[in-house]
C-alpha cells in the first residue's frame, strides 16, 4: 500500500494530503486508472477523522465498487472495511456495524498476512470492546496489538497500543495503570519527535490530572495542547480540550469561564458528529448550568444526554444529576423516583468499580439526604467510603497521593459525612 497518507497524518497535515491526492487523481493518465483505488484508500485514511461520516462512507462505497477484483484489490478492500469501522466508531453512529466491518477486515488481513493491519485491527477491536464495556476483552485485544508492534519494532504502533491501553485502564478505574501508560506514551512521543503526538499526550496528561482532581496542574497542560491543536487545525483535539477545561474551571469555582468552554465544546461536537462522548460532555455541561441557576437549560441538556447515551454508566450519571436538578426545581417526587432507579442499577454493578461511580453516587446522596431517606444514604456512604479507600490504596506508593487527598472533589464532598458517621480514611 502507498504510504503517502502516513507522512501527512504524522505531521498533522491531513487537509494538505487530501488536496495533493485530489490533484494526483485529476492528472491520473487513462492507462494508470487501475491505481485509482490505491489513491482513494489513502484519501479515505486522511479523511477518516476530519470529514463527516457521510463523506467517508460515500468514498469507501466508491472504493468497494472499484475493487471487485479481489486478486488485485484484496488489500484495498481490507483497509476500506477498517477505515469504515474506524469512522463509525469515532462518530458512534453504529458500534455493532463498526464491529462487523472490523471483523471483515481482520479476515482479509489474516489471509493477506498483513501483520501491521492485523495489529491495527486488534487495536480497533479493543476500542470496540471497551465501548461495549467489555474491559477484559479490550485489554486482551490491545495487548495482542502491542505484542505484534513490539515484535516488528513499530514505535508508532507501540504508542497507539499504549494510548488505547490507557483508555481501557481509565474505563476500568485502574489509576495506577493509567499513570504508567501515560508516562510511557509521553516518553515515546518525545523520542519520536512528533509535535502533534506530543500535543495529544500533553492533553492526556492534563486529563489524567483533571480526573484526579488536580485541576491547577491540569490547566496549563490542556491549554498548551489546545494551542497546538489550533495550529494544526485538529478540531477533535480542540473539542476535547474545551470540554476538559470546562470541567476544570467548574471545579475551580469559575462558572462563567466553565460555561464558555463547555458551550464551545458542545457546539464543535455537534458540528463534528462526535456521538461517543456526547452524553458525558453534556452531563459535564449541566454542572455549571445547575450551579449558576440555569435549571431549565440544565434539565434540557441532561434529558438530551440520556437520550443520546451509548454507554449505560454515563446514562446513569446523567440521570443522577438530573435528579439533583429536579430537587432544585422542587420536583421532589420526580427527583426521588429517578435517583432511586439509578441506585438500584448501580447496586447491581457496584462491585465492578464503575468509572465515575463516586460522582454518580454523590448526586444520589445529595437527593436522598435532602429528602431525609437515611435507609438510602447509609449504603451510599458505605459504597463511597469503600471506593475512596480502594483508590487511596492503589495510589499509596504514588507521588500524587497527597494531591489526590487534598483536591479530589468527590472525596471532599464525602469527607464531612464520613466524619459525622465515624468513618476514618486511612492511607
Amino acid at each position: 500500500m502507498p504510504s503517502l497518507a502516513e507522512f501527512y497524518i504524522y505531521n498533522g497535515l491531513r487537509s494538505e494530503g487530501i488536496a495533493l491526492i485530489d490533484d494526483l487523481l485529476q492528472e491520473l493518465p487513462a492507462e494508470e486508472e487501475g491505481k485509482r483505488p490505491f489513491f482513494l484508500i489513502e484519501k479515505a485514511y486522511l479523511m477518516n477523522e476530519i470529514e463527516s461520516l457521510t463523506k467517508v462512507e460515500l468514498l469507501i462505497d466508491q472504493i468497494l465498487h472499484l475493487t471487485t477484483d479481489l486478486t488485485r484489490y484484496q488489500a484495498v478492500r481490507a483497509r476500506a472495511y477498517y477505515y469504515l469501522s474506524k469512522s463509525l466508531f469515532v462518530k458512534s453512529i453504529d458500534s455493532n456495524a463498526s464491529l462487523n466491518y472490523a471483523q471483515q477486515a481482520m479476515t482479509l488481513a489474516k489471509q493477506l498476512d498483513d501483520i501491521e493491519l492485523v495489529a491495527q485491527l486488534f487495536n480497533q477491536l479493543g476500542s470496540l470492546h471497551y465501548r461495549f464495556e467489555q474491559t477484559e476483552k479490550a485489554l486482551q485485544e490491545i495487548n495482542k496489538a502491542l505484542s505484534i508492534y513490539e515484535s516488528i519494532g513499530n514505535v508508532k504502533g507501540i504508542a497507539q497500543a499504549y494510548d488505547k491501553l490507557g483508555k481501557a485502564y481509565s474505563e476500568s478505574g485502574d489509576l495506577i495503570k493509567v499513570i504508567e501508560t501515560d508516562l510511557k506514551l509521553f516518553d515515546i512521543y518525545q523520542k519520536m519527535g512528533s509535535e502533534s503526538e506530543i500535543a495529544n499526550q500533553t492533553l492526556n496528561m492534563g486529563i489524567m490530572y483533571s480526573n484526579l482532581g488536580m485541576y491547577l496542574k491540569a490547566e496549563p497542560l490542556i491549554k498548551a495542547a489546545l494551542k497546538f491543536f489550533y495550529k494544526i487545525n485538529d478540531e477533535i483535539g480542540v473539542q476535547i480540550s474545551f470540554i476538559v477545561l470546562g470541567e476544570n474551571f467548574y471545579y475551580l469555582g469559575e462558572d462563567e469561564i466553565s460555561l464558555d468552554y463547555f458551550r464551545q465544546g458542545v457546539e464543535l461536537q455537534e458540528k463534528l458528529q462526535l456521538q461517543s462522548r456526547l452524553c458525558n460532555d453534556l452531563t459535564g455541561f449541566s454542572l455549571p448550568l445547575r450551579r449558576s441557576g440555569y435549571l431549565d437549560e440544565a434539565q434540557q441538556i441532561l434529558e438530551k444526554a440520556i437520550k443520546v447515551s451509548v454507554a449505560p454508566r454515563y446514562k446513569l450519571q446523567a440521570e443522577a444529576h438530573l435528579a439533583c436538578v429536579f430537587l432544585d426545581q422542587g420536583k421532589n417526587k420526580q427527583a426521588f423516583a429517578l435517583a432511586k432507579g439509578v441506585w438500584e442499577k448501580i447496586e447491581i454493578d457496584k462491585g465492578k468499580s464503575l468509572p465515575d461511580v463516586l460522582r454518580t453516587v454523590s448526586h444520589l446522596y445529595e437527593v436522598f439526604a435532602a429528602l431525609d431517606h437515611p435507609q438510602l444514604t447509609q449504603p451510599i456512604l458505605e459504597l463511597a467510603f469503600n471506593e475512596i479507600q480502594h483508590l487511596i490504596y492503589d495510589l499509596k506508593d504514588s507521588e500524587i497521593l497527597d494531591d489526590f487527598l487534598t483536591f479530589e472533589p468527590n472525596l471532599q464532598f464525602f469527607l464531612p459525612e464520613f466524619t459525622k458517621q465515624g468513618y476514618k480514611i486511612t492511607r
